[in-house]
């Protein structure tokens, strides 16, 4: 239950984290699409943060799961 519980937290943040990219219009950002700096655009970057931080914390939930499991056998 508790994976299945996990799963849906990933997959909901994934979802939330990249549906801005599929509202993208050519006018949604001040820098050329073409340029580097276009990538460093808060709609670009978020999503990579959200997911990281994501990550992070459900890796860290994960490993403290475990520790706690197996300071119980």
């Amino acid at each position: 239950m508790q994976l299945k519980r996990l799963w849906s937290f990933f997959a909901s943040s994934f979802l939330t984290a990249w549906a801005p990219l599929a509202f993208a219009h050519p006018g949604h950002g001040t820098t050329d699409p073409t340029s580097p700096a276009h990538a460093a655009e808060p709609i670009h970057l978020l999503p990579l943060v959200v997911i990281s931080v994501g990550l992070v914390v459900g890796g860290h939930a994960v490993a403290r799961r475990l520790k706690l499991a197996r300071e119980k056998k």
